[in-house]
C-alpha cells in the first residue's frame, strides 16, 4: 500500500467518525441557552442586531452555529479536527506534508494520536459542542494564524486582510488564546530584522480582537488558589497530562538507542534536531500558566496546552521514525490509538445519543405547564468522553422547561449526587400602569417559575416585551413570598423595573470550600452599597453577613439556604437554593 493511500485512508476514516460521532452528540450545557435564546428571538423583527448585540465573538458565534444546526457540527467540526492536526504538522515541520511520503504519513497520524495523549479530555474538546466552539474552532484558526509566521511566508494584499480577519477570530475567540497570541506575533516581530506590514496589521487584529474578548468576558483568576503553593497545585494537571505523552516519546527513544547499539545497519540517524525543543517547552509552560487566569478555567481550557507540547515532542519522534523497524511500530502505535479513541468515543454516544432521544421525546410530549420527568442520563460525571448529566442544577432544569418546552418544571429520576432540588419559590409580579390584556401579550406566564434564576429571566423578557409595546411609564416588581422575621414588614423582591431601570442582579454561586461554606457573588457591584443590611438564611435562622469577596453561607444541611439584603423600604432575595450533597 502507498503513502499516498494510507494518508487519505486515514484523514477519510477521521472525517467520517468524527462526523458520525458529531451527529450522535447531544444537546448539552450551554447547547440550551442558544435552542431557548433562538426561541426567544424567533419573531423579532431585529433579529439580525440582536444576534450580534449578544453573540459578538468568534465561540459565542459557532457556539450558536453549532447547537443550532446538526449538519454544521457534523461537516465542519470534522473539518476542524483535520485543520488541527494537519496545522501542527505545518508548525512542527515548517512546510505542507507530503502526502506520497512515509514520514509524512506517520507523522499525521502520530500527531493525530499524541493530541488524544496530550489533551485532557480530549474527547470533550472534538465533540462537546460548547467545548468545540470554544478550543477546537479557536485552536484551529489560531495555528493556521500562525503559519505565515512560523513558515516566513511572504503575504500579499488579498492574503493580508485574510490574515487580518484571522486576527479579530483568534483575538475575541478565548482571552487565553488571545493574550497567547498576542505575545506570540510581538515576538516575532521582535526577531524578524524587516517587519513586513502584515506582522503590524495582524498584530493589531490580535490586539482589536482582545479587547473585544475581554468586554464580553475578562479574567477571572478562578484558576488561582490562596496561597502560592495552591495555585501550584493547580498546574499539577497539564504536568500530569504532558508527562503521560513526554514518557512515551522517551520510551520510544530508548528503544531506538537499544536498536541502533544491537543493530547498528538500522539505527537511522545519529541524532535528533533539539534545538527548537525548549523554546516550545517553555511556550507550552507560560500558556498552562496563562490558562489560570480564566474565565472558566478547566481541563478543556489546556487543550492548546497540548498541540504546543505535540509540536515540542515531533522532532524527537521524526528522529526515531528515522530506523526502519521504528516506522512500522510507532505508525502501527498511532493507528492503533486512533482507532481505539474513535472505538471509545462511538461507544460513548451511541448509547446518549439514544437516551437523548427518548428524553426530548418525553419533553415534548408532555402536557403544557405539567411538571415531566426523565430519566437520568446513565453518566452523570464528567469524563474524558462525556460532558455527563448537565441537568444537576434546579435553575437550569426549570428555565429549560419554561423556555423551550412550556413545562412549568423537569424533574431527574432515579436522583444522583449533585442533584439540587427546586426551592420551590412562590412568585408573582405586581405591576403599574399595565393592564392584565397587556402583561398576557407580553408573555408573562401563567406560572412564575420557583427557582430565582429562572424567574428573573422570565421577569427580563416580559419587561423588555413591556418596554416596546407600552408607551406610558409603568413598573412592575417580582415578589416572593417568604414569610421571614428580617423583613419587619418590607417586602422581599427578586427584581424590580422602576423609573425606566431594570433593577436584577446576575448571580455567580461558587463551590463549596473545605469547610462547606458557599460563596454568592454578585452583578452589579453598587447593589451591595445600595442594600447593606444582608442576612444568610438558613431555614428560619437569619444571621447578618458582610459581603468581602461574596456573601457567605454555610451549607451543612439541605434546608432552604438564602442571602437576603435589604435596605430601610424593601428587601431583595439575592439566591435561595437547596444544597446537593
Amino acid at each position: 500500500m502507498s503513502a499516498r493511500i494510507t494518508t487519505w485512508g486515514f484523514i477519510v476514516a477521521l472525517l467520517a467518525l468524527h462526523g458520525v460521532v458529531s451527529v450522535l452528540t447531544p444537546l448539552l450545557g450551554d447547547d440550551w441557552d442558544s435552542v431557548a435564546w433562538a426561541i426567544q428571538h424567533r419573531h423579532d423583527a431585529s433579529w439580525i442586531t440582536e444576534f450580534f448585540s449578544s453573540h459578538f465573538t468568534f465561540s459565542s458565534i459557532v457556539g450558536y452555529l453549532l447547537a443550532r444546526s446538526m449538519l454544521f457540527h457534523a461537516i465542519v467540526t470534522p473539518l476542524m479536527g483535520l485543520a488541527v492536526v494537519v496545522g501542527t504538522f505545518v508548525l512542527a515541520t515548517r512546510r505542507r506534508p507530503r502526502f506520497d511520503d512515509w514520514h509524512d504519513t506517520t507523522g499525521l497520524v502520530l500527531i493525530a494520536a499524541f493530541i488524544w495523549i496530550a489533551a485532557p479530555r480530549a474527547g470533550l474538546v472534538f465533540f462537546h459542542r460548547p467545548f468545540v466552539a470554544t478550543w477546537l474552532y479557536s485552536t484551529a484558526i489560531t495555528i493556521w494564524f500562525f503559519v505565515p509566521l512560523r513558515c516566513a511566508i511572504r503575504l500579499h494584499a488579498p492574503w493580508s486582510a485574510l490574515l487580518v480577519i484571522a486576527g479579530l477570530l483568534v483575538g475575541t475567540s478565548t482571552r487565553q488564546l488571545g493574550v497567547f497570541g498576542i505575545a506570540t506575533v510581538a515576538y516575532a516581530i521582535a526577531k524578524t530584522p524587516k517587519r513586513p506590514r502584515w506582522m503590524w496589521l495582524a498584530l493589531a487584529a490580535l490586539v482589536i480582537g482582545a479587547v473585544i474578548g475581554f468586554i464580553d468576558r475578562p479574567f477571572d483568576f478562578r484558576g488561582f488558589r490562596p496561597g502560592v503553593e495552591r495555585s501550584l497545585v493547580a498546574l499539577n494537571l497539564p504536568i500530569f497530562e504532558g508527562g503521560e505523552l513526554i514518557s512515551l516519546v522517551m520510551g520510544l527513544v530508548m528503544v531506538k538507542l537499544v536498536i541502533g547499539k544491537l543493530w547498528p545497519r538500522h539505527a537511522g540517524e545519529a541524532s535528533a534536531n533539539t534545538s527548537e525543543t525548549l523554546r516550545w517547552l517553555a511556550a507550552w509552560f507560560g500558556y498552562c500558566v496563562l490558562a489560570l487566569f480564566g474565565p472558566r478555567y478547566s481541563e478543556a481550557t489546556l487543550f492548546p496546552a497540548a498541540i504546543l507540547l505535540v509540536i515540542a515532542a515531533y522532532p524527537h519522534v521524526r528522529w526515531v521514525v528515522t530506523s526502519q523497524p521504528m516506522k512500522l511500530v510507532v505508525l502501527a502505535l498511532a493507528l492503533a490509538i486512533n482507532i481505539v479513541a474513535w472505538s471509545f468515543a462511538l461507544s460513548t454516544y451511541v448509547p446518549m445519543h439514544a437516551e437523548y432521544r427518548d428524553r426530548v421525546a418525553t419533553l415534548q410530549a408532555a402536557p403544557r405547564n405539567s411538571v415531566a420527568t426523565v430519566t437520568t442520563y446513565h453518566q452523570t460525571r464528567p469524563s474524558f468522553w462525556s460532558f455527563g448529566e448537565d441537568w444537576y442544577e434546579a435553575a437550569r432544569r426549570q428555565l429549560i422547561a419554561a423556555q423551550i418546552y412550556r413545562l412549568r418544571d423537569i424533574q431527574l429520576s432515579p436522583p444522583f449526587r449533585r442533584l439540587e432540588s427546586n426551592p420551590r419559590l412562590t412568585m408573582r409580579v405586581e405591576v403599574d400602569g399595565i393592564t392584565p390584556e397587556q402583561l398576557r401579550a407580553a408573555g408573562a406566564p401563567d406560572v412564575w417559575a420557583s427557582t430565582l434564576r429562572t424567574a428573573r429571566v422570565q421577569f427580563g423578557n416580559v419587561v423588555a416585551q413591556l418596554r416596546r409595546t407600552v408607551s406610558t411609564p409603568f413598573g412592575a416588581r417580582l415578589v416572593i413570598d417568604l414569610p421571614l422575621d428580617i423583613l419587619r414588614g418590607r417586602k422581599l423582591l427578586g427584581a424590580s423595573y422602576e423609573n425606566g431601570a431594570l433593577t436584577t442582579l446576575k448571580i455567580q454561586r461558587m463551590q463549596p470550600d473545605d469547610e462547606s461554606r458557599v460563596a454568592v457573588r454578585i452583578n452589579p457591584k453598587g447593589f451591595v452599597q445600595a442594600y447593606p443590611e444582608a442576612y444568610a438564611v438558613i431555614g428560619d435562622r437569619a444571621t447578618p453577613v458582610g459581603y468581602g469577596k461574596g456573601y457567605r453561607v454555610q451549607a451543612l444541611t439541605t434546608q432552604l439556604h438564602a442571602i437576603v439584603a435589604c435596605d430601610h423600604t424593601r428587601c431583595f432575595l439575592v439566591e435561595a437554593f437547596i444544597p446537593a450533597f
